[in-house]
């Protein structure tokens, strides 16, 4: 199991037991964690060339059910307009795609995580739980499904996205010291969430 892997898996067992507890004693966002500008990507206003996933209320929304090849149903077009070159994934299940992609100037590591809870509620709390323990200031992205926010920088962009009872969570990131996202990754990124939750509602 590769490093990347285990910190991912460590990051989901963080999540999911800090909303447990989280669930039982409380509902609401904390106010505090207000999203901050000033990053070093910018996001226009809206993601653009996709059709969002619909917004619903947080206890509502369809149930999702993923199945089949996660690196085949996620919708990967806005990365392939830049990165136009598939390697074979290092995982591909039902809720993970852990990839990579290049062009003929640069190379990134991709990783889409699925996590299914129990309805929406319990969703936009790990959602919300995830901004809370963000190591960095997080920033809100309008369009990529019922709530979404970014961390990152021109190396590395990690989005986290939720609808119905679906979180996701993906990772964007350049492998050599020299190369720099674009500066549109967020846009791009966002695009694949509401891509991926309109392809993989039931």
């Amino acid at each position: 199991m590769t490093a990347r892997r285990v910190r991912s898996w460590t990051t989901v067992v963080a999540l999911a037991a800090a909303v447990l507890v989280a669930a039982g004693g409380c509902g609401d966002a904390d106010p505090s964690t207000e999203s901050e500008p000033g990053r070093a990507l910018t996001l226009p206003p809206r993601p653009s060339q996709t059709t969002a996933a619909p917004a619903a209320p947080a206890d509502q929304g369809p149930v999702y059910v993923p199945s089949g090849n996660l690196c085949e149903r996620a919708d990967l077009a806005a990365l392939a307009e830049v990165y136009p070159k598939a390697e074979t994934p290092l995982a591909a299940t039902a809720r993970l795609c852990d990839t990579s992609r290049s062009s003929d100037t640069s190379v990134v590591t991709l990783s889409v995580d699925a996590e299914l809870l129990k309805d929406g509620r319990w969703a936009k709390e790990y959602f919300e739980t995830a901004r809370r323990l963000a190591k960095t200031s997080t920033t809100d992205v309008p369009a990529a499904g019922a709530g979404a926010f970014w961390t990152g920088d021109e190396r590395g962009v990690e989005l986290f996205s939720y609808h119905g009872n679906l979180v996701l969570q993906i990772r964007l990131r350049v492998v050599r010291d020299q190369d720099r996202l674009p500066a549109d990754a967020v846009d791009r990124v966002a695009r694949v969430a509401a891509g991926t939750f309109a392809r993989l509602a039931p």
